[in-house]
């Protein structure tokens, strides 16, 4: 009979689990840098005006840091008459997207009910493309749409965009596992302009990607009680939890194996007919679309 060998519990001493991907962070506090060290721009707006992605000049309190380190974009992305569609893109450095990343950032608008905006975050697999096409209403290779921020230019508080500073998590699709591309923010708003009846100004601030693990476990939820037993496992495990959950199980290429539902206490799983690896426990909370992961040896 195989011996069991018990992972101790990394959850339980605040420390949390990291599979090899690319964590880095991001404050604004130097926005001309950003573009000599990997960062884009590209503004596809009609008629397209001097207005980039820029460092913020007093709209905003910033959300962390100095008082002017956010990046924000606005309505003078259009030119010409004053009245166009805004379509104003700025993208991460490029990165190579593991299973269990995520991306987060903070974000608010200066005047959204009077001027509503609108914020997409699309993804690509493309390496350094910046390809998004060629008009204001193409998306290119990024095509993937991973969150659309007040996506019906919604001008109320409790549906249009943030008017003060909001935290957002964008989960890396379990397809990207392995592939290397770029993550873009695509400032997109119709009939906006200077005399457009859309758009003001977005500012965004403090951004990190990080292995979800890492941040939800330890710094978002400490509240969050699970347990896998034992891991590594021949085949039957044991996960309890203190409330209950949506779980997923993946390998670690993205593929989805099992899905299901935890109630609080123990839940046994049965793995005997997966092949010896290494997966991915995903447990859905109800919030922004937040994810705990935790892997889970077989042997």
């Amino acid at each position: 009979m195989k011996k069991l060998i018990f992972l101790l519990l990394l959850f339980c001493a605040g420390i949390s689990a990291r599979i090899f991907s690319q964590s880095w962070s991001q404050g604004f506090e130097n926005v001309d840098s950003l573009f000599s060290a990997g960062w884009a721009q590209l503004n596809n707006s009609e008629p397209p005006g001097t207005g980039l992605w820029r460092k913020d000049n007093g709209n905003f309190t910033a959300q962390n840091g100095s008082v002017n380190s956010s990046i924000i974009c606005d309505y003078t992305s259009i030119g010409g008459s004053g009245v166009g569609n805004i379509s104003n893109w700025l993208f991460t450095p490029v990165q190579t997207f593991e299973f269990g990343d995520t991306l987060f950032f903070w974000t608010r608008s200066y005047a959204n009910l009077y001027y509503p905006d609108r914020l997409e975050v699309r993804i690509s697999n493309q390496g350094p493309s910046t390809d998004v096409g060629t008009d204001q209403f193409s998306v290119g290779v990024y095509s993937d749409l991973l969150l659309s921020i007040n996506p019906t230019l919604d001008t109320s508080l409790s549906n249009g965009y943030p008017l003060n500073w909001k935290r957002f998590a964008v989960p890396i699709p379990s397809s990207y596992h392995g592939q290397s591309g770029r993550i873009a923010f695509r400032y997109f708003v119709t009939n906006g302009g200077t005399n457009g009846i859309n758009g003001s100004t977005i500012g965004i601030d403090n951004m990190h990607y990080k292995w979800v693990g890492e941040v939800i476990a330890v710094e978002q939820r400490p509240n969050i009680w699970w347990q896998v037993f034992p891991n590594p496992s021949t085949g039957l495990v044991s996960v309890t939890v203190d409330q209950p959950f949506v779980y997923n199980l993946f390998a670690l290429d993205g593929k989805k194996y099992y899905e299901g539902k935890l109630e609080p206490g123990i839940n046994i799983l049965n793995l005997n007919n997966l092949n010896a690896g290494t997966y991915i426990m995903q447990i859905l909370l109800p919030e922004n679309n937040r994810t705990l992961i935790r892997k889970i040896q077989v042997y």
